[in-house]
């Protein structure tokens, strides 16, 4: 098609939808210059080792979170938001990088049973 002519009916295709970011095989966001995680329970021991092997070494922050006031917080599409959420902050030094897992905690699904030791091998029950 040339300019000035009109695309013919049928031409047009629609946009096929973005796919979600992902890293380490678990859906991720930005946010506040932080990269945002947000692994299943199933995904979570092996994203743990896996920031592990990717440098972040140490855990500055483990807490909960709570959103009552800001319930429709930015997440991906395949996560529902939860008032109360895990949060475990991560820093690696060499490059410096932040980095933040979180995990909702609600009364019908277990939170993650283990977290895996950032500066050792022992696995710390939750």
């Amino acid at each position: 098609m040339s300019d000035g002519e009109e695309p013919e009916a049928g031409d047009t295709e629609a946009a096929a939808p973005a796919e979600p970011a992902r890293m380490y095989d678990v859906l991720v966001t930005e946010a506040f210059g932080q990269t945002v995680l947000h692994p299943s329970v199933d995904q979570y021991i092996d994203t743990i080792a896996a920031l592990k092997a990717d440098g972040y070494v140490s855990v500055i922050d483990l807490c909960g979170a709570d959103y009552l006031t800001n319930p429709n917080r930015s997440l991906p599409a395949d996560i529902a938001g939860e008032r109360f959420e895990i949060v475990v902050n991560l820093i690696a030094h060499t490059p410096p990088r932040r980095g933040r897992l979180t995990r909702g905690r609600s009364p019908v699904r277990p939170f993650v049973r283990q977290v895996a030791g950032i500066s050792s091998e022992e696995a710390v029950t939750v």
